[in-house]
């Protein structure tokens, strides 16, 4: 690597952000707003035309507050959401669709809905998050995903009544999770959905260094005594995950435009479907890290040098 002095903006940014990690920080909950951006129950009997109901897209989801719309003439369908921001998020969707009168083979029920949540922390903060679908009728058709990256592809998703399936999520700043559902069966179709976000109260107070300049990213979870896991999360190929206990701030001429900020004190190799990395209580208690990903993808007959974001743990 060539070793690269930042320039005085530069310099003063990074001392900005040590500072601001290494205070005390205390505990700030995380708050949340959603909105709809799309959510629909239509039925329909051969022979007659579609009864849609639906909640237009932007439709904000105020707290407590139910948002509800309804039709109730040869077709029944009804759609809900409600949000409880507290001490934990929870984001409840309700969708039932049901032609009137039932005709087998002739009617069809279906819903679909896209629904945003916004989340803000006051600092970095690691969260489990969950998805449940609560009920369904029938219980097939039932699908239900989570996007918490923005990118379109479901991180989270189930389809039928069991436990809650369940991640950790690094809430730093703000961040915008996605939350799907559809489903279509013959007369009738229903489901109830939640989402939560919990966060964690042992939370060791982390701090993001250096955005991502690639699709690899760090995704940190919280461990059983308040530690954290660290894994690498997108992107292919051999993984290198690296700790140090200083700063190197280097800049990278094989990735153009990224940067390399620990040195290399501890260094492990992660293969895919490797256990995650966990840093214990009494590590991060004790002693300061600054950690990053490196990824070695193979690009014909060349090797390139992948780098994720950083933090300070």
């Amino acid at each position: 690597m060539i070793t690269y002095t930042p320039t005085l903006a530069l310099s003063a940014r990074l001392l900005t952000l040590l500072l601001a990690a290494s205070a005390t920080a205390q505990y700030i909950p995380v708050t949340a707003t959603a909105q709809v951006s799309q959510m629909r129950c239509y039925t329909q009997v051969a022979g007659s035309p579609p009864s849609i109901v639906e909640l237009p897209a932007g439709t904000p989801i105020a707290p407590s507050a139910l948002l509800e719309n309804r039709a109730s003439q040869n077709h029944f369908s009804t759609t809900r959401a409600f949000l409880i921001a507290g001490e934990q998020i929870e984001l409840r969707l309700s969708h039932r669709a049901f032609a009137n009168p039932p005709q087998v083979g002739h009617a069809t029920a279906s819903y679909d809905s896209v629904t945003s949540i916004t989340c803000t922390a006051g600092r970095p903060t690691v969260c489990s998050l969950e998805l449940e679908v609560t009920y369904a009728l029938p219980a097939a058709p039932v699908e239900a995903g989570v996007d918490v990256d923005g990118d379109g592809v479901i991180d989270l998703q189930s389809s039928l009544i069991v436990n809650p399936v369940g991640m950790g999520l690094l809430i730093d700043g703000t961040r915008t999770i996605d939350v799907y559902s559809s489903g279509k069966a013959e007369n009738f179709a229903y489901a109830d959905i939640a989402v939560r976000i919990v966060p964690s109260q042992a939370n060791p107070p982390i701090q993001q260094i250096l955005a991502p300049c690639s699709d690899l990213r760090m995704r940190i979870t919280s461990s059983a005594g308040g530690g954290l896991t660290v894994e690498p999360s997108g992107g292919y190929g051999l993984t290198l995950m690296v700790f140090g206990f200083q700063p190197a701030f280097t800049m990278l001429p094989q990735a153009p435009g990224c940067f390399w900020l620990p040195n290399d004190d501890i260094v492990v190799p992660y293969i895919a479907g490797s256990p995650a990395l966990l840093l214990s209580p009494a590590l991060l208690n004790n002693v300061e890290l600054f950690g990053q990903l490196a990824q070695f993808r193979a690009l014909g007959s060349n090797i390139s040098l992948v780098v994720s974001d950083s933090y300070l743990f």
